[in-house]
């Protein structure tokens, strides 16, 4: 399956403080269950998300389902640039739109690689994804310009490890492709 590219618009090569910019750290956790008692202070989000993209291509192309912990679904999809690498991170430009559950089960039945992780958002910002059969990852979104981000990498960072035996390894859309080639 690919994403066929369409004429260059100039609109992903925008000034980073424009909108829908956002720079994102990665970090695995040296000691996975260490965060386990933020699911219940916090509520556990249950996500499948589907790649619609190849790991080869410019843009990575995501489909998502989150059932919160009251059992609500929620269905997203977004297209974002590969990431370029940036002084707090990792840049991407992202387009997120709101899809409907008919479009999501379109995408799930296209066989493209998928990830069922559990979610935890603690703070603005910030998401622990429990992946199965996989690494806990933390994503801090906007660590430069977020307090709230900040605060929660100064707290943790001592169980937070940005180096892993393959960098790609943190990314969720090579960690779907790997899964499905184990």
């Amino acid at each position: 399956m690919t994403v066929e590219l369409l004429t260059a618009s100039g609109e992903f090569d925008r000034k980073p403080e424009q909108d829908r910019w956002e720079t994102t750290m990665k970090f695995a956790v040296s000691q996975p269950n260490f965060f386990d008692f933020m699911k219940i202070k916090y509520g556990t989000q249950f996500v499948e998300r589907i790649y619609l993209s190849e790991l080869a291509e410019p843009y990575t192309m995501t489909a998502e389902k989150v059932v919160t912990a009251d059992g609500r679904e929620h269905f997203t999809a977004w297209l974002a640039n590969q990431a370029r690498e940036v002084p707090n991170g990792t840049l991407h430009r992202i387009s997120p739109e709101v899809i409907d559950q008919d479009m999501f089960e379109t995408f799930a039945t296209m066989g493209a690689p998928r990830l069922y992780a559990e979610r935890v958002e603690p703070v603005q910002g910030v998401s622990i994804e429990w992946i199965e059969d996989y690494y806990t990852i933390v994503d801090i979104i906007d660590i430069g310009i977020n307090p709230q981000a900040q605060a929660f990498y100064q707290e943790y960072r001592s169980v937070l490890d940005g180096v892993v035996e393959t960098p790609q390894a943190l990314d969720g859309e090579w960690i779907a492709h790997h899964l499905v080639a184990a």
